[in-house]
């Protein structure tokens, strides 16, 4: 019996092999490359309007941050006014507080909601969206 057992060799499975080595090559480029130069629609003058106007809507009439009272604490901590669920950023705020926003952060990777065996797609497309463009994209569980 042990010579039976030394002479057999796994088989099968060839006819997988050869039909991948037969089978047209299609290579997917790994990333775009912009070949058009950037449109500059605005000029300075323009932007510096919207800017301000930006700010004077943000100053004005506020924004509502309904039934997230951790929000009103923060921007009243920030500086801000805040009146009822209504926030009133004062000129120059929202400016400051974006420069002390960090370059660069790091996703936590989403969680399933009935924790599966097998990861939901949206774990599944961030995977592939991470492991493509090492970006982050908000992605809806199914």
């Amino acid at each position: 019996m042990s010579d039976t057992m030394s002479k057999r060799r796994r088989g099968g499975g060839g006819a997988a092999r050869r039909a991948e080595r037969t089978a047209p090559k299609i290579e997917a480029a790994r990333f775009i490359e912009r070949k058009i130069p950037n449109l500059e629609i605005l000029n300075d003058e323009a932007l510096e309007i919207i800017e301000a106007n930006a700010e004077t809507v943000l100053e004005e009439v506020g924004v509502v941050f309904a039934d997230n009272p951790n929000a009103l604490k923060r921007w009243k901590e920030a500086g801000a006014e805040v009146v009822e669920d209504r926030v009133h950023i004062p000129r120059g705020l929202a400016r400051k507080l974006a420069a002390t926003a960090p370059a660069r952060f790091t996703q936590p990777r989403p969680q399933c909601r009935d924790r599966r065996a097998e990861p939901c797609a949206c774990a599944r497309l961030w995977s592939a969206f991470r492991a493509r463009s090492g970006g982050w994209a908000a992605l809806r569980h199914d």
